[in-house]
């Protein structure tokens, strides 16, 4: 049974670590980040795969100045493994060849990941998932050649996104068929500087609560210490690509809806 991970954007170096199907709390560690920078969103892998591949819509809000400031941002990742990805192997990463999502190019990481980042405003300034995710692999000889035209829906999060969190009082987020359109499972991210917390709920899960006292971890923010948070409901599919050598591949649709707040 394939089994959900998790990576953190961008994927320049893997950090995977396992989680079941019920609600858990890994244990990421971000780097501090001092400056209104853009965040670092979860974003799942799968175990028992050959290849995973990652689209994701990041919407960023920070305050700047007492003025509110959004950051649209489209990333594309993919990881091919040398043997089915296993969270006691080695899970060596080689390459694919050249890989474009929706024409675009990937850019080859020096450990064999793929990524590209297109921001308003910059070249490219998106990916074009608005209109749909279509991957293209040229493939070689240890993976074929794909071209992956995905059906489904992009995952959403129209509920509330709190402003400010308090570490002596519960948290409570809903989650449902109305307000996680799409998805299967949705990530909450909490960060101060270097202190964060990661759960994972069911996009059904309905009213959901992180208690106190696993807020109490985090720090008070600060300028050496931002908060922020993140909500990122996803999906994934599965494919078996190729025709003499079949490799089966995780197709993740993500969306991260990312906020600067207050931790008092």
């Amino acid at each position: 049974m394939k089994r959900l991970m998790y990576f953190l954007i961008p994927l320049m170096v893997l950090g995977i670590v396992s989680c079941n199907k019920t609600e858990d709390t890994p244990t990421p560690t971000p780097t501090p980040d001092p400056t209104p920078t853009t965040p670092t969103p979860p974003s799942p892998s799968v175990e028992g795969v050959y290849g995973a591949f990652v689209s994701l819509v990041m919407s960023y809000t920070t305050t700047q100045v007492g003025v509110p400031v959004s950051l649209n941002t489209e990333i594309g990742l993919a990881a091919i493994y040398q043997d089915a990805w296993s969270a006691t192997g080695t899970n060596t990463l080689i390459d694919a060849g050249t890989i474009k999502v929706n024409s675009n190019a990937l850019d080859k990481n020096a450990n064999n990941s793929y990524s590209k980042t297109a921001t308003v405003g910059q070249t490219p300034s998106d990916l074009g998932f608005s209109s749909g995710v279509n991957w293209t692999v040229s493939g070689n000889a240890n993976f074929p050649a794909v071209n992956r035209n995905l059906t489904n829906n992009a995952p959403d999060y129209t509920g509330t996104v709190p402003e400010t969190v308090t570490r002596t009082s519960d948290l409570t987020l809903t989650f449902n068929a109305s307000n996680t359109p799409y998805a299967d499972s949705v990530y909450v991210m909490l960060i101060t500087g270097d202190k964060n917390i990661l759960k994972r709920y069911k996009a059904t899960a309905g009213s959901v609560t992180i208690p106190a006292s696993e807020l109490s971890a985090l720090d008070a923010t600060s300028t050496s210490a931002p908060g922020y948070i993140e909500v990122c409901p996803w999906n994934v599919q599965f494919y078996t690509e190729g025709t003499t050598t079949s490799k089966t591949c995780a197709y993740v649709r993500e969306k991260a809806i990312v906020k600067s707040i207050t931790v008092n």
